[in-house]
């Protein structure tokens, strides 16, 4: 069996991520783990394009999820609202690659 590239990128990503987790102090790793092995990509250069829309994903979400949580917390028709506002945000902003991650924050 062949261990590629991608495969030790993608393990030096987690270690670094539970490494930098570690020394933050973060209780719950396991977001940093998700989000350095969806970040990898076959390209330094794709890997880099991800991570960015990561980043502006969870950015949008968190903002538009405080505001709509400021409003009425719990509200369902908030909630289904504000998923309408970020991917009708993000598609305006051509960010289509962050909108699942907009979403899920």
């Amino acid at each position: 069996m062949k261990i590629g590239f991608r495969t030790i990128k993608t393990g030096i990503a987690v270690t670094l991520a539970l490494f930098i987790s570690n020394i933050l102090k973060i209780e719950s790793p396991f977001y940093a783990v998700i989000a350095a092995i969806i970040a990898i990509q076959p390209t330094v250069s794709d890997s880099w394009k991800k991570g960015i829309y990561r980043l502006l994903g969870t950015m949008m979400g968190a903002v538009v999820g405080v505001i709509f949580v400021s409003i009425s917390p719990g509200n369902p028709i908030l909630a289904g609202l504000g998923i309408i506002f970020i991917i009708l945000v993000m598609n305006k902003l051509n960010w289509g690659e962050a909108i699942s991650i907009g979403g899920v924050v």
